[in-house]
């Protein structure tokens, strides 16, 4: 497995590139909450009902949080009606809105237990409380990804400006965690601590789905020690569940057999999404035909992944940049199959493309002689190419949704899918083979 790249020589202190990395994400979430409609004070709200739910879908972390405290009606946390009931009442979030609205409950009991401190605040408090908390992983996330990836500082404080990253704040979202989580595992692996880098990306297991390609990645690589931590991590929030409550284990169960329909519902937005599942739903239109193509897709490039990138990562190897670029390049080939791959990513989830932008941007700025001593010089123009596909995914996505609720296209699942493509072009691949 590859080192990390030592931090950056320029930075004076820690302190001061954290300074300097967390201005903008600073200066965003301080204009959201000036100005956003998402974190207005109960009495400047209108009489009638709001047609959104303030803060967002924090929402519905906030309800989770306080049915895991309700001694008497804690255990119908996934009773679709009670959940429901919960989110319109005035008396426990201090507004009204639509009441044929509602988010349902989607995540195990052990998320909503971790949540649940800041559901015995007022919800206007806890809204604001929660922004702070997804701003602070952000800005530790960049600060990760410039120290030990040596990602240019510039590079990360544009991208906070996108329109996933600000939606993800807005909207009460964790898409910022999900960075957090994805940056703290990868820098593990480059560091050689393989069964931390699992332990922490276990984490990410509030939403399963974006689990699955990574995981197979390695377990594909026979990185046994990174399994074993993953499912280390999995196995302790499975046992925290339960000790919270073995019934409301057994209801997350239910609800996680009934994903396939929640993607079907009148609830879900097709043309929000930047998956495989919402691209062949839009342009084929039978539901049926889609799931086939969308198995079909899926199970192709997930398996074309892993036989590219499947050679063990545990195992000695050279260390120094061709190993660095390796995993650099692997890592951010598998967030894309991991986004394409699953069948329900929204717009903020696209934060999590901060990471693979960085890295492959860290790759184009390198010299070709310090890739590949053979490559010819144009390579070094090909290399920026899936750098500028994700930046556009990632600030011409209100854009690409609105394409795709007019004309029934999901332009920003083939721009993904072409990132992807140069990422794994030959040239990628003989490098790989040549680490």
């Amino acid at each position: 497995m590859a080192k990390a790249d030592p931090p950056i020589s320029n930075q004076s202190s820690w302190l001061s590139a954290l300074a300097v990395l967390a201005i903008v994400p600073m200066i965003v979430m301080a204009g959201l909450l000036a100005r956003s409609p998402n974190f207005r004070t109960i009495d400047q709200e209108v009489q009638q009902p709001l047609t959104y739910p303030l803060g967002g879908d924090f929402l519905q972390e906030y309800v989770g949080g306080r049915l895991i405290l309700d001694a008497v009606n804690g255990s119908q946390l996934y009773d679709a009606e009670t959940f429901k009931q919960v989110q319109h009442d005035p008396d426990a979030v201090g507004f009204t809105w639509d009441p044929q609205q509602f988010f349902p409950a989607v995540y195990p009991p052990y998320w909503y237990a971790a949540v649940s401190p800041l559901s015995k605040l007022s919800y206007s408090t806890a809204t604001r409380v929660w922004l702070v908390l997804m701003t602070a992983a952000l800005i530790a996330a960049l600060w990760l990804m410039n120290r030990y990836a040596n990602i240019p500082a510039p590079i990360l404080m544009l991208m906070c400006l996108s329109v996933p990253i600000i939606q993800s704040l807005n909207g009460g979202q964790k898409g910022t965690l999900l960075l957090l989580i994805l940056t703290i595992s990868y820098v593990l692996l480059k560091q050689q601590r393989d069964l931390l880098s699992g332990l922490v990306f276990a984490l990410i297991a509030f939403k399963p789905h974006l689990a699955i390609a990574i995981g197979l990645w390695m377990l594909a690589s026979r990185n046994w020690r990174w399994c074993a931590g993953a499912i280390l991590g999995v196995a302790v929030m499975l046992g925290a569940s339960f000790v919270t409550s073995p019934d409301l284990m057994n209801g997350y169960v239910n609800v996680v057999l009934g994903f396939g329909d929640y993607v079907q519902s009148g609830g879900y937005n097709l043309h929000e999404s930047f998956s495989l599942w919402s691209f062949w739903q839009q342009l084929a239109g039978n539901p049926t035909l889609a799931k086939v193509l969308t198995v079909l897709s899926s199970m192709l490039l997930l398996g074309s992944s892993l036989w590219f990138l499947g050679k063990p990562t545990n195992q000695s190897r050279t260390s120094g940049l061709r190993s660095s670029a390796q995993l650099d390049r692997s890592f951010a080939a598998m967030v894309i199959v991991t986004m394409l791959t699953s069948p329900h990513l929204y717009t903020y989830d696209l934060t999590m493309l901060l990471l693979p932008i960085g890295l492959l941007t860290k790759l184009a700025l390198q010299p070709t002689s310090a890739i590949e001593d053979s490559a010819p010089k144009q390579r070094d123009y090909l290399a920026w190419l899936p750098v500028g596909l994700l930046v556009l995914v990632m600030f011409a996505s209100d854009g690409v949704t609105g394409l795709a609720l007019s004309s029934g296209f999901q332009a920003g699942v083939v721009l993904l899918l072409t990132a992807w493509i140069v990422i794994m072009r030959p040239s990628f691949v003989a490098q790989r083979c040549a680490s």
